[in-house]
């Protein structure tokens, strides 16, 4: 399906016409995943949950490579292992937003910055603390960006932390707002 035609001309005619209004709005049709924000950024969280899952499952036999998650740095890897290939314009610490002589860089921003991914790590109850108080403060900075459409906190949680993650994802989203504010949390399998 990876051709260097942007919509190839063997599409059928309904399809190709479809495709060219999603690359208008600024969203790929190779790989398609999706005709608005919303659903980009939604298949994206899936696929984050998947591929988090399915780090759980590498073989234990393997010796040369191994994705063991410690830090949020190394989320943010998987993260950018996972995304970079197929999304080349996936951008990594390049968003810097400025607010009252403070800065926040985004970790992740895709699509002219309407797509923004915050990596938390909470390894234990400190990380667990530090994570809920980033959280409530983070999103204000994103409200002064024109472009930012949605901002996803992903959260991963390592296993053995308690924590409630539909408390979290309820008290910590704001969908309503602009721009949409998406916690989603995932667990270490």
């Amino acid at each position: 399906m990876i051709t260097n035609e942007p919509v190839p001309s063997t599409w059928p005619r309904s399809f190709r016409a479809y495709a060219r209004e999603v690359e208008a709005a600024g969203l790929p049709v190779q790989p398609y995943i999706g005709s608005t924000v919303n659903e980009v950024a939604e298949f994206l969280v899936k696929t984050l949950h998947n591929v988090i899952v399915a780090n759980g499952g590498l073989s234990p036999k393997g010796k040369g490579w191994k994705v063991r998650i410690q830090t949020e740095y190394d989320f943010q890897n998987l993260f950018f292992l996972a995304f970079k290939p197929w999304l080349p314009g996936l951008g990594r610490e390049e968003l810097t937003i400025r607010y009252d002589g403070q800065e926040k860089t985004a970790d992740f921003n895709l699509f002219s910055n309407r797509i923004i991914f915050e990596m938390k790590y909470i390894r234990d109850a400190g990380t667990k603390a530090a994570v809920g108080k980033t959280l409530r403060g983070l999103s204000s900075f994103y409200e002064k960006h024109p472009n930012v459409q949605i901002l996803v906190f992903a959260v991963l949680v390592a296993k053995g932390v308690k924590l409630d993650e539909a408390k979290w994802e309820s008290d910590f989203s704001f969908p309503q707002r602009q721009p949409q504010v998406w916690t989603r949390m995932f667990r270490e399998p």
